[in-house]
């Protein structure tokens, strides 16, 4: 929106937050004076050149707003005025002009009483106000008062309303009804197969760390013990080392090498015997030769390794290897996985 300066004719663009703190009234800040900024409020400028904008005057009657935009929330349900088919709000002339005139109470309405005893100063005020409603009531009807309005019986206008309040005993609190359904026994065991169900997952991902748990594999042992079957070794060598390692031209055999070495478990579980992975290189780091030995080859007894590395123990290992020359000059021992 868009409002002039009268007196430096500047043109300002506003919005309604300051509009509204002004109650319409803006300072402006070319000249310093003070404007009526409604008078020349617009939405959008001229097209053509202008000198100034086209002034309103103030009605004498404040438009009426008839379409609604919404209504806050909490409210009445809004009534329909007239026959035009639509609901909108009422002003509050249209209240006066559609009620029958003699549906108005002829005295104020009296504040309801929660008690069916009146006050000392209502009792001292209603023979009054009897007198008074009895001579209203013999009066004619007013003009254009229609006669069955005239003819209604109305209340006595001293009579004060009353509220029945229940006790707190007297309510009636409605118990939910009792349910004697159990569940079928179908329904239990097929609960049952679905926690095995899900059991039995966790325990298929999750068996290389559970056999690696120093805290869970013993119950896992004696478990199977009892079974009959045996705990699978974890595959787990971080526990595994070498203690000694040597390597040196065989004593008996000419143009090969005879390699000796100590292996340790000293980890906290059993593992499994390793493959021994032995790679000579020259002084380059370049490998000449690669050999590795299963367990089968420096173990003879099957049972030993199905059992695994114990705890705490030392293994000696001794291969025999040909010789690849002279360049061989380094070595290196390395454990993995069967």
């Amino acid at each position: 929106m868009y409002t002039q300066c009268p007196e430096c004719l500047t043109v300002y663009r506003v919005g309604p937050h300051p509009v509204a703190e002004g109650r319409g009234q803006l300072r402006c800040g070319h000249c310093g004076g003070v404007f009526d900024a409604l008078a020349t409020l617009t939405e959008q400028l001229p097209e053509a050149g202008f000198q100034t904008l086209p002034s309103r005057h103030a009605a004498e009657m404040p438009p009426v707003m008839s379409v609604a935009a919404m209504h806050p929330e909490g409210r009445d349900q809004v009534e329909a005025v007239g026959n035009r088919g639509r609901t909108e709000p009422r002003l509050p002339g249209e209240w006066l002009a559609e009620t029958d005139p003699g549906e108005l109470p002829l005295e104020p309405v009296e504040r309801a009483q929660f008690s069916a005893r009146p006050t000392q100063a209502e009792a001292a005020a209603e023979p009054q106000r009897s007198r008074r409603s009895q001579s209203r009531s013999e009066r004619a009807p007013a003009k254009g008062t229609s006669a069955a309005a005239a003819a209604r019986p109305r209340a006595a206008p001293g009579a004060a309303r009353e509220w029945v309040v229940p006790p707190p005993d007297a309510i009636e609190r409605v118990a939910p009804a009792p349910t004697n359904e159990r569940p079928s026994a179908a329904w239990g065991w097929a609960c049952a197969f679905l926690g095995l169900l899900l059991s039995g997952q966790l325990l298929y991902i999750e068996h290389e760390a559970l056999l690696a748990n120093p805290s869970v594999r013993p119950w896992l042992e004696a478990g199977c013990e009892r079974l009959g079957c045996q705990v699978p070794l974890p595959r787990d060598l971080r526990g595994l080392s070498l203690l000694k390692r040597e390597v040196r031209p065989h004593e008996n055999l000419s143009g090969a090498l005879q390699i000796s070495a100590t292996m340790r478990n000293g980890g906290s579980l059993p593992a499994p015997y390793p493959l021994v992975e032995v790679r000579l290189a020259d002084l380059n780091d370049r490998v000449i030769a690669m050999r590795r030995f299963r367990p089968e080859e420096y173990l003879a007894d099957p049972s030993v390794i199905a059992r695994g590395f114990p705890v705490d123990s030392n293994m000696p290992l001794l291969f025999e290897v040909s010789d690849p020359g002279r360049e061989a000059l380094a070595f290196e021992f390395e454990f993995l996985l069967p």
